[in-house]
């Protein structure tokens, strides 16, 4: 998976360069940076290729969709048992109609480079959390 993201990065990070793409929008995972998942270690190392290419951008950290649920849990079945690796953040789920409207915003800013999370989350304050992810979703 690694090597995956490594060359499709360095393939397409400078074709676009050379077709003078304003703004590189990259969507990812929330927590990536905090566990030692192989996939997740991928994913870092094509969000370190984006910001180390010189194009402007914004890399979107969601949590899971809501809508590959059913497909998390049926990937990790075993017969009638369910079992789920333990996540280095709370279980959230995003609607894609959401994310996909938050890239559509995203992608107007015209000075672009930054790594934002989506649903934005205060850790600060759960209760804020918990308010921003029901509007959120």
């Amino acid at each position: 998976m690694l090597e995956f993201f490594e060359t499709s990065g360095r393939n397409l990070l400078p074709a676009e360069a050379a077709a003078g793409v304003r703004h590189h929008v990259a969507l990812s995972i929330v927590g990536i940076d905090r566990t030692g998942n192989g996939f997740f270690r991928a994913k870092v190392a094509q969000e370190k290729l984006i910001v180390a290419s010189g194009i402007p951008y914004t890399i979107i950290r969601a949590t899971q969709f809501l809508e590959l649920l059913g497909g998390i849990a049926d990937s990790s079945a075993d017969g009638n048992i369910v079992r789920l690796f333990r996540s280095v953040e709370p279980a959230q789920f995003a609607r894609t109609r959401r994310v996909y409207s938050f890239i559509r915003v995203i992608r107007r800013d015209e000075s672009p480079r930054r790594t934002v999370q989506y649903p934005p989350f205060d850790d600060e304050n759960p209760q804020s959390r918990s308010e921003k992810f029901r509007k959120a979703a």
